[in-house]
């Protein structure tokens, strides 16, 4: 028996029908759009994080 690599496992992100927005759409049950929204806001909240760390650092 040949092991398989976890590459090996893992297909391509085409092969898949649903974007990871509307992958966790659907787990959540939630409107995909919304989720959009909110990983920006994350995003978005991240980075001010990060300037306001680097402001203190200086």
């Amino acid at each position: 028996m040949s092991k398989q690599g976890p590459r090996d496992r893992l297909k391509p992100l085409s092969v898949y029908p649903l974007t990871p927005e509307e992958a966790l759409a659907a787990f959540m049950q939630v409107d995909p759009e919304k989720v959009n929204r909110r990983l920006k806001e994350a995003k978005k909240q991240r980075n001010q994080r990060k300037a306001s760390k680097k402001k203190r650092g200086k």
